[in-house]
């Protein structure tokens, strides 16, 4: 069999067994239940949420192929989950590229020990999605960073930034205030639970009310 079609066909499989037989359950729950954990957890067991992570880090080891086949498929099933899953993914891909050794033996260990270690990323500016200038989405002035001895803060507010009240890891883009050179921006690893770190309430979005966003503070 073509792999493409075989992995098409996993992916196909766990959607029609896991996910749509439940999402008009979920979506007609109160707001403070919807979050489809479950299916969260159960991805994650069959490997969707390591899928493109390396072989030495855990992961499957697979490419951007069928990184796009599995969100397609899921997408099939609810887009909410699919854009969960695959935002969740694209955290801990940037970890294993970018974070320290440190980072990556303790964020990625937690990740995919723990099925409800999601992450997420925001890279938006004031006004969420694409902006007029291209720079602006990654460099707003609604937040910034500032290097101090032995870490970095964060001050401001990140617009729209999916499934913040949930995500255990917070990659975000802000602008690198104070450094050798112009519109630098920083990318920072933030924990949920750290002193100082809020988010505001979750909004519905039409279409897809299994991911909903949320400000962080």
């Amino acid at each position: 069999m073509d792999f493409n079609a075989e992995m098409r066909g996993w992916i196909r499989g766990f959607v029609d067994r896991d996910v749509k037989p439940v999402v008009h359950e979920l979506e007609a729950r109160p707001d403070a239940d919807i979050f489809p954990w479950d299916i969260v957890e159960k991805a994650n067991a069959v490997g969707i949420g390591a899928l493109t992570l390396s072989e030495a880090s855990g992961g499957g080891g697979f490419g951007l192929l069928a990184a796009a086949m599995t969100i397609e498929e899921l997408a099939r099933g609810d887009a909410g989950i699919a854009m969960t899953l695959s935002k969740s993914l694209h955290g801990a891909e940037l970890v294993e590229q970018f974070g320290s050794d440190s980072q990556r033996r303790r964020v990625l260990g937690e990740y995919l020990a723990n099925g409800r270690a999601l992450f997420t990323v925001s890279a938006d500016g004031p006004e969420g999605g694409l902006s007029r200038d291209a720079d602006e989405d990654a460099t707003s002035p609604e937040a910034t960073a500032q290097r101090i001895d032995g870490g970095w803060i964060v001050n401001g507010v990140k617009r729209f930034v999916l499934n913040a009240d949930k995500a255990r890891y917070l990659v975000v883009f802000v602008p690198w205030r104070g450094s050798s050179r112009d519109a630098l921006t920083a990318c920072l690893l933030l924990e949920s639970g750290h002193a100082g770190l809020e988010t505001g309430p979750a909004r519905d979005t039409v279409g897809r009310r299994l991911a909903r966003e949320a400000d962080l503070l």
